[in-house]
């Protein structure tokens, strides 16, 4: 299963945080680019359970706020706390040094810009975000948030001026909430989607990942979402076969009431780690 119809949506931190629009040339190419490779699965379980069509018909982007972003729980704090301070102090240490701005990359964002803005908020330089997500839906809704409109905008014109401000398709940070455990049905396709992931890193580049450990189902409404119940080895060995180097890991052990955050997991997770380039 191929995750077509991925978007993205650009923004700066430059000038007004995370809303003023870049202007480039060939969005739909990265766009392309990032969904051929992000997730795919030859697992024949899809035949009968299209995890795809799942989310397609059913996610409901403003029911998943209510679900699960209402509050500011400890995980979300957990998740914020750790890109304004861990991963913005590597980017502060890696890059400004050498001037210029800085490129992220949120895959999978969801309906959700906060993560993305969060591990810019405090680099002190300006930052160019591309959010970027299979669903119309979730895009509509960051498209609604960045223009504080109720309806959704026509980027079209927009998408067509992008690519060219990433020409080698590669990032200096690459990031990913919140996503992978829930696009992928097993641990060998996790592996494979990290590793797709990594090819969008830059040499010296790095790649942020925060998610949820031992989880096997969220719930959504009515409908029950799978997840591939992931370990801290199970994400370290996904590290180590892209032959990044982990810079860090760290691990929030559960502290959300089943009740109101309707998933199982046991806690959550989140890693810095590192693209060296071997002479």
């Amino acid at each position: 299963m191929t995750l077509a119809g991925l978007g993205s949506i650009i923004l700066s931190s430059a000038a007004d945080p995370y809303r003023k629009a870049i202007n480039n040339d060939d969005t739909e190419n990265l766009a392309n680019s990032i969904q051929n490779l992000v997730v795919s699965s030859s697992s024949p379980d899809l035949d009968t359970f299209d995890l795809k069509k799942l989310y397609w018909n059913c996610f409901i982007p403003s029911e998943y706020y209510d679900t699960y972003y209402t509050n500011l729980d400890e995980e979300v704090a957990f998740f914020l706390d750790s890109y304004s301070t861990t991963a913005c102090a590597v980017l502060r240490a890696s890059f400004l040094p050498r001037g210029g701005s800085v490129t992220v990359a949120d895959i999978g964002c969801g309906p959700v810009p906060i993560y993305a803005a969060a591990a810019t908020a405090h680099l002190g330089a300006p930052a160019q975000i591309c959010l970027a997500d299979m669903l119309p839906q979730n895009r509509v809704a960051l498209r609604c948030w960045r223009t504080g409109e109720s309806t959704a905008l026509d980027w079209s014109t927009f998408f067509e001026r992008i690519a060219t401000a990433y020409p080698s398709g590669r990032f200096d940070v690459v990031m990913s909430t919140l996503c992978l455990e829930f696009a992928t049905s097993s641990a060998e396709e996790y592996r494979g989607s990290v590793a797709r992931l990594a090819s969008f890193v830059a040499d010296g580049g790095f790649l942020f990942m925060a998610g949820a450990l031992d989880n096997t189902h969220y719930v959504l409404g009515t409908s029950d979402y799978p997840s591939v119940a992931l370990s801290e080895d199970t994400v370290r060995g996904a590290i180590d076969d892209c032959r990044l180097q982990c810079l860090e890991f760290k691990t929030l052990p559960r502290t959300t009431d089943p009740k109101t955050k309707p998933a199982d997991h046991s806690g959550v997770f989140f890693v810095v780690a590192r693209k060296v380039t071997h002479q």
